[in-house]
């Protein structure tokens, strides 16, 4: 299961909403650990909006680089793992987590990652 959170504006709302990571999580230093020495350089954890998880307890988030949201890169933090970029929208990630279409699978996801179709619910 791959949970995407709804947006709102409203700071106070539960976690299940699209939100930045909370303080206690940002100061933990395993939380700033990226795959690549590049993306290291340029962003950190406080510049992720979370907008979803994986039952496997992976965090999706934008990278929320530049005023154009439609620009924002998708960011995995795979569990007990490290911080991936991804140069798509969070459309284009689903669809090709669906697909199969990334290199390897980007989360942990094994019975969703090329399987073509998925079942959406709301709740």
């Amino acid at each position: 299961m791959l949970d995407v959170f709804a947006p709102s504006t409203d700071p106070h709302l539960p976690s299940r909403h699209t939100s930045r990571l909370p303080p206690d999580v940002l100061d933990l230093p395993e939380v700033d650990e990226w795959n690549d020495s590049l993306y290291a350089e340029l962003y950190g954890p406080a510049d992720i909006m979370v907008w979803g998880e994986t039952v496997e307890a992976d965090v999706l988030g934008w990278i929320t680089s530049s005023d154009e949201p439609g620009t924002w890169p998708v960011a995995v933090y795979t569990h007990g793992g490290e911080w991936t970029v991804y140069d798509c929208t969070m459309t284009e990630f689903l669809l090709q987590l669906l697909t199969g279409e990334f290199d390897g699978n980007p989360t942990g996801l094994t019975r969703l990652f090329g399987k073509g179709s998925a079942e959406f619910t709301t709740g």
